[in-house]
């Protein structure tokens, strides 16, 4: 079956967070909404239906995930990562970020401290500073137009006796890394001398480009495993984001037992009556939807690369290796933070993420989504391109 990614669907009115949030943000109702990583898309019609059988059944009770949406993950996760996982290690969260939340406070005490590697997902500080932690910030360096560790400079600062957990980004939002084999297994083992609990948030680990291999860093080694929590989703997978459903992936005991107590304790363990209906059917029966949506996604990256290339030379564009988010560097036009924000949303009339929000060395980058109809993608260059002829 193809499926139709050229197809506009209205967002607007929906209560949808890309559209509906524009007067909190103070964007024009006609910029084009590519922020919030969801994608405009249709999920997979396996998805609809299975929620729509759901319906049908018109009581909406407290629900718990049955053993069939597990087996679906594990399955999941042998086919497309060949990781072996077993059904007990799965925690069910609302999501990826409500689970750092839980995790800092089980696992912190007062006075300890995080690892984060800017420029990064915001809610990666957040998790921290909310919680009253502080993070560390171990700063990815651009090297002939490629983020890299500071390895050095991580070791530094794991080698802190106050630092006890690192949250790692693979695939990475936003620079669009897949972290390689070689790399993974050298933090890890910086991790594990200095036992700092490992956090990997791979929520975009299924959606790489041709010729990269995402890695989940717990199947390197059942010692590393033992050290980690992996946060996996399939809401970005499958544009399910607002069905509330996360998979942590936890094979050591004590720590899944730690995390669950946390969970039970903020009442977040309670999955929503669709979650694990709608995760099973995408597990089951999306996967060929979701291989036309990466190569429709890579042939929006390739258009906008290729036009930054021919036309706007004075920009910069990452070539991601994964996730439908481009780290778009727009420095060289010499705006401020604010200044870039304003000409983005207000004259060239395309909502991006500021760059700034990822940290200090994001100023002067956005983010853009492309998980969206090529016709958008086309019109948001052209926009772009018009708003600094102009300027």
């Amino acid at each position: 079956m193809r499926y139709n990614f050229d197809a506009i669907i209205d967002r607007n009115h929906t209560l949808a967070a890309k559209t509906d949030m524009r007067m909190k943000y103070h964007v024009p109702e006609d910029a084009l909404p590519m922020w919030v990583a969801d994608m405009d898309f249709a999920s997979p019609p396996a998805i609809t239906d299975a929620i729509r059988n759901r319906l049908d059944h018109p009581i909406y009770g407290y629900t718990h995930l049955g053993d069939n949406g597990h087996e679906a993950a594990v399955q999941w996760m042998k086919t497309r990562h060949n990781w072996t996982i077993e059904p007990q290690w799965i925690v069910h969260a609302p999501g990826v970020v409500p689970a750092l939340n839980c995790m800092v406070r089980a696992f912190l005490k007062p006075g300890e401290k995080v690892i984060i590697q800017q420029p990064v997902y915001p809610p990666f500080v957040s998790v921290a500073t909310n919680n009253h932690f502080e993070y560390l910030n171990n700063e990815l360096q651009e090297i002939n137009g490629k983020y890299e560790m500071n390895l050095t400079d991580f070791e530094m600062k794991a080698a802190d006796p106050a630092t006890k957990l690192f949250i790692l980004c693979n695939p990475h939002n936003p620079v669009g890394r897949v972290w390689s084999k070689e790399t993974l297994l050298q933090i890890a083992d910086i991790c594990i001398r200095h036992q700092v609990l490992i956090v990997a948030d791979e929520i975009h680990h299924d959606l790489v480009f041709k010729g990269n291999t995402h890695i989940p860093i717990a199947s390197l080694s059942p010692e590393i495993s033992q050290q980690t929590i992996t946060c996996t989703a399939p809401s970005k997978t499958f544009n399910i984001a607002g069905l509330q459903a996360a998979n942590i992936i936890i094979e050591n005991a004590d720590i899944r037992t730690a995390f669950v107590r946390e969970l039970a304790r903020t009442s977040l363990e309670t999955p929503n009556v669709f979650a694990g209906i709608a995760s099973e059917a995408a597990y089951r029966e999306g996967a060929e939807w979701l291989d036309q949506a990466l190569d429709y996604i890579e042939e929006n990256k390739h258009y906008v690369m290729n036009y930054i290339q021919e036309k706007l030379p004075m920009l910069r564009v990452f070539d991601s290796e994964a996730t439908y988010l481009l780290w778009i560097d727009f420095n060289k036009l010499e705006l401020q933070p604010k200044r870039l924000t304003q000409f983005l949303n207000h004259e060239a009339k395309v909502w991006l993420n500021a760059g700034s929000t990822f940290g200090s060395s994001g100023n002067g980058f956005a983010r853009m989504n492309i998980a969206c109809p090529r016709s958008i993608v086309i019109e948001a260059m052209a926009r772009i391109e018009r708003a600094i002829r102009l300027s």
